[in-house]
């Protein structure tokens, strides 16, 4: 809920239509059994198996469907030089199609809070890796 993390911009240098966003899911600690359903079901394994060659058209209708499906999804419609300000921890997907030119800076707002959980999340993923570490270690001593 921190408003200094987690904060992401799209600017588009040409009308950019592929945004889709779940309004106030960045709020909630849980997801909604609907979104969790709509995420279950879309078969992201089966749409990109490299074994089958999916054509534009088919990647296309898969996430249209995927996006229109999710509860509460909006479609951002964002013309050249509008500024979209959005929390990344919610929802969202982008709906790329290779017949439409797009171009747009994209990245998050980068605040002292957040190098400061950077920093604190890196030293917490070193430590888990080394208690799995030391975990093996006794599990392969017979501990």
């Amino acid at each position: 809920m921190d408003f200094r993390l987690w904060n992401q911009v799209n600017c588009p240098l040409y009308e950019d239509t592929s945004t889709w966003y779940v309004p106030g899911s960045f709020k909630r600690v849980h997801n909604s059994e609907a979104e969790l359903r709509v995420y279950a079901s879309s078969s992201q394994e089966e749409l990109w198996d490299e074994k089958r060659q999916r054509t534009d058209e088919e990647l296309e209708l898969f996430c249209l469907r995927y996006c229109e499906a999710m509860p509460g999804a909006i479609q951002l419609v964002l013309n050249p030089g509008d500024f979209g300000l959005y929390r990344n921890v919610g929802w969202h997907l982008g709906n790329y199609v290779p017949y439409r030119k797009r171009m747009t800076l994209h990245t998050h707002c980068f605040t002292e809070a957040y190098a400061k959980f950077a920093a604190d999340y890196s030293h917490l993923l070193k430590a888990v890796e080394a208690g799995r570490e030391r975990h093996a270690r006794l599990a392969a001593a017979g501990y």
